[in-house]
């Protein structure tokens, strides 16, 4: 009984796989991590082999069509890899990786997908039993490629998946922008100051001719124009 139910469990989490080479590397981790969470004794490895196999079609049954031989998961791995696998070896596809760089109108989120496929290669292709380490190279590089201070944030989020540092990396570029509008918000007006007091107008007139100066020789008073004190006084300062 238990049994059965395991085989039950392990037929509805093993995924269908029709054969398409940019699905290969998701299908093959799949099926790996699911195998690493079960026990595997006497006839079970017959029984989940056939369940893989029967969760296979179009381009996939092709490839395993003619293999010989075909007893266990990692043969059916070795032979979907050989026929519709990525010819790059580990060597290409870290340097692939490395030199992978992020495109000048591409978001955070669309380079670190792109980062995701070739890291996908290289958990098939790679030799090291710890795949971690071409997680942290990918992460490395994402960072790298990402602006400084939002680079600064994500190393301080210390991700351990890709992903991870994909979701920080959206998160430190919203505070960015966020930050970016509050202060332009906050930013003095620039508007010209209409409060201003122009400075006073002179009120002389403009048409009001200028008065000549007083010359005592050449003055004639007009008849009575002054009174007799006056005349008296203007005769006495022109006197010797």
């Amino acid at each position: 009984m238990e049994d059965s139910h395991m085989y039950k469990v392990i037929s509805d989490l093993v995924p269908r796989y029709d054969g398409n080479p940019k699905n290969l590397n998701f299908y093959i981790k799949e099926v790996d991590n699911i195998l690493q969470l079960i026990e595997i004794k006497g006839n079970a490895n017959q029984i989940i082999v056939c369940m893989i196999k029967n969760r296979l079609s179009g381009a996939a049954i092709d490839a395993i069509m003619y293999e010989e031989s075909l007893d266990s998961w990692d043969k059916i791995k070795g032979a979907l890899i050989r026929r519709l696998g990525d010819p790059r070896t580990e060597v290409q596809s870290v340097q692939e990786l490395m030199r992978t760089r992020r495109n000048k109108s591409e978001d955070s989120e669309c380079y670190g997908k792109r980062l995701r496929e070739i890291l996908n290669i290289l958990y098939s292709v790679g030799n090291n039993p710890d795949k971690l380490y071409y997680e942290k190279m990918a992460i490395d590089q994402f960072i790298s490629q990402l602006e400084f201070q939002i680079s600064i944030g994500v190393r301080i989020a210390n991700p351990s998946t890709l992903e991870l540092a994909i979701a920080a990396a959206r998160q430190e570029e919203a505070r960015a922008q966020y930050s970016s509008r509050t202060h332009n918000n906050n930013m003095p007006s620039t508007a010209p100051n209409k409060s201003k007091v122009d400075p006073p107008k002179s009120h002389a007139l403009p048409n009001h001719p200028q008065m000549p100066m007083f010359n005592p020789n050449t003055y004639v008073p007009q008849r009575n124009s002054l009174f007799p004190v006056q005349r008296q006084q203007l005769v006495n300062s022109v006197l010797p």
